[in-house]
């Protein structure tokens, strides 16, 4: 497991390097205006992808992992449920884009970008199902490789795109063709791994029973995904471009504070799938994870706070330093947020999704509420604590929670 958690380190890492790079490029070429319009598509895009995988990715990760011997069968099984998912978020996405197209004030250019990266919805989950099976087999080198390779190739797309004046639709570009090749060969390297597997294809679940076991996975990614994008939508709707492009150069830096605790989530995930028959077990090591990790986001917030106008000033020039504060506050909810997480994983080791699903749900509403307010009252910064007190507040209900199941 620590192997696992240190590969996933570095593939957390060096992802976040070069997805912070591309962010960092498409800043100083097109500005907080260009940025700002980039990670626009991105997330009204990314809730739509996630809401295709449907947790089937997490169903697999899980499901595999208890027992190897049903792998082949689970993906056969996925790989036939995802075309009839994929194609009804699809309709959904087109009728969604209609509509804000007709109600909202969006540019022509964010317009062709969503149209160009729709193609992510397929994309993205059918790559997930392979990473899953990976992640399953605890073998998490070829996910390093495909995923910090393809990222390191989107930064030289990317940077070509804008040098010849593409402007953001080249960059949306890039990232649709890395999506493309990634597939390609994450795919390739799965069906060498497992070609002397034997297929059970009787003891496959049916595309019906996949689905349906798949649901509250669905639900928790939706949730999440939503919660995480959700302050980016309601700064482009109320205040401006420049203001999403502010708070996600912000967002970016605080975000570099979990690729340590996503490490450790992707490694502990299976194997405490393994260790929910043994509940002595299971709780010893969710107790020193929750302190070790208490430990490390505790130091990342501080520093964060502390260095966050020398980091802006490095990396975004000092048109971005105005965002400090942003920094500063987002760093406050690293601590609640990361155990926040690390509850979720024990819960759902436990099989206690539709717990996860509640609270989340209630977070989300609770994030929307505040949030549209203090975005109203004091524009991106409102973002940022309303993301604070939710994280909070969460984190509370969920212990609470936790310690009624052990009790």
């Amino acid at each position: 497991m620590s192997r696992n958690a240190l590969i996933l380190f570095a593939n957390n890492a060096g992802g976040a390097a070069l997805a912070f790079a591309i962010a960092v490029l498409i800043g100083r070429t097109l500005g907080a205006e260009g940025l700002g319009q980039y990670k626009f598509v991105i997330a009204w895009i990314t809730p739509l992808a996630l809401l295709a995988d449907f947790g089937l990715g997490t169903l697999l990760t899980r499901d595999a992992a208890r027992d190897r011997s049903a792998a082949i069968g689970l993906l056969r099984s996925a790989n036939r449920a995802l075309p009839w998912i994929v194609g009804a978020v699809l309709i959904a996405a087109s009728g969604a884009l209609l509509l804000t197209l007709l109600t909202a004030q969006v540019a022509p250019s964010i317009a062709i970008g969503i149209l160009l990266a729709g193609s992510l919805i397929a994309l993205d989950p059918w790559y997930g199902l392979y990473s899953a099976m990976f992640r399953a087999f605890e073998r998490m080198t070829p996910i390093l490789v495909v995923n910090v390779g393809g990222l390191f190739v989107q930064l030289l797309l990317t940077a070509f795109a804008l040098r010849t004046a593409s402007g953001f639709i080249g960059s949306i570009g890039a990232l649709v063709i890395v999506n493309v090749a990634q597939l390609a060969l994450i795919g390739g390297w799965w069906r060498r791994f497992a070609r002397p597997m034997p297929a059970h294809d009787s003891a496959a679940p049916t595309t019906r029973e996949l689905i349906r076991r798949a649901v509250p996975f669905a639900l928790a990614t939706l949730i999440g995904a939503l919660g995480v994008r959700l302050n980016v939508l309601l700064i482009g709707w109320r205040v401006g471009d420049s203001a999403v492009g502010l708070y996600s150069a912000a967002s970016s830096l605080v975000e570099a504070g979990r690729l340590l605790p996503n490490a450790l989530f992707g490694a502990l995930f299976p194997a405490l799938s393994r260790l929910a028959a043994q509940p002595a077990e299971l709780r010893r090591v969710f107790r020193r994870s929750a302190v070790l990790l208490t430990l490390i986001s505790s130091g990342l917030a501080l520093s964060l706070a502390i260095s966050a106008p020398l980091l802006l000033h490095l990396t975004y020039r000092d048109v971005f330093v105005s965002a400090a504060p942003l920094v500063q506050l987002l760093s406050v909810a690293l601590v609640p947020s990361v155990l926040h997480g690390l509850l979720n994983v024990y819960l759902y080791s436990l099989g206690r999704e539709s717990l996860v699903n509640r609270v989340s749900l209630i977070a989300l509403i609770a994030q929307a509420l505040i949030g549209g307010l203090c975005v109203a009252a004091f524009g991106a910064i409102g973002a940022a604590l309303a993301s604070v007190i939710v994280e909070c507040a969460a984190l509370v209900l969920l212990s609470l929670h936790r310690t009624h199941l052990i009790a």
